[in-house]
This record gives C-alpha cells, structure tokens and sequence, in this order.
C-alpha cells in the first residue's frame, strides 16, 4: 500500500517547486489585500497558506526564512512579509 504524497495540489511532480504565473501571484494578493482584515498577522497566516499549503510555490522553512528577513526591513514592512511584492522604497 503506498503512502498518499505529502505534497500540495499546486506543487510540481518530481520535487521541483511549482511555478507561479503572475496572473494568479497579482489575483491572490489582490484577495489577500482586500479580504486580510486583522493587519499582518492575518496577512502573514493568509501568504502562508497560498504559498506553502495550496500552491505549494515554497515549503514551510523557505517561508518562515522569508519572513525572518521581511522582519528586519524599516518601518511598517518590516511587520509585513506581503511588502516584498512592493518594488517603492519604504517611507
């Protein structure tokens, strides 16, 4: 009897990460923005969820490094890993 893959529905077959198109990057965060009441901690616990258990773009400890590294930016990213996608210098 063989074990059910651990792996997400989005993730790539053959231990490679699955792509994100940015169509779907662009719709998510949209989702996120509008619907992630509760500041960065509910953006955070949404992010993680879409990346990491739905799509499977990244695994747990590549998304908890990513976040330790969003921490240490100035100001108010630094509280929000969903500030990475923003390309304006912080304010």
């Amino acid at each position: 009897m063989t074990e059910p893959s651990a792996a997400p529905p989005g993730a790539a077959s053959g231990g490679r990460r699955a792509e994100a198109p940015l169509a779907t990057v662009a719709r998510e965060w949209i989702r996120i923005g509008v619907t992630g009441f509760g500041g960065p901690p509910a953006h955070i616990a949404l992010l993680r969820k879409l990346a990491v258990d739905r799509e499977g773009w990244m695994d747990h400890d590549e998304f908890e490094d990513a976040n330790a590294a969003c921490s240490g930016w100035p100001a108010g990213r630094g509280r929000s890993s969903a500030g990475s996608a923003s390309s304006s210098p912080p304010s």
